[in-house]
């Protein structure tokens, strides 16, 4: 089972370059990140749901910081 979890986050990491550069044909750059962070906060946000998961009320400041400045940072550099 783990090596069918590596394969599929290579596959997945792997895909994912690929998949931008041509998305960057019909968007910009930021709103390809816009959207790729979009989604991945429904994902998140969906299994934190299923599993039930409660995360404290003091944390969420640092994680919206952290979800501000790393993800434009990360994705900006990587798309551009």
């Amino acid at each position: 089972m783990v090596y069918l979890a590596m394969l599929l986050h290579s596959a997945i990491s792997a895909g994912t370059f690929l998949i931008a550069k041509r998305a960057l044909f019909v968007m910009g750059p930021f709103q390809l990140a816009l959207l790729r962070f979009g989604l991945a906060a429904l994902c998140f946000g969906a299994i934190l749901a299923i599993l039930r998961v409660r995360i404290a009320r003091k944390d969420l400041p640092a994680m919206a910081l952290l979800g501000l400045i790393g993800v434009p940072l990360n994705q900006g550099l990587f798309l551009t």
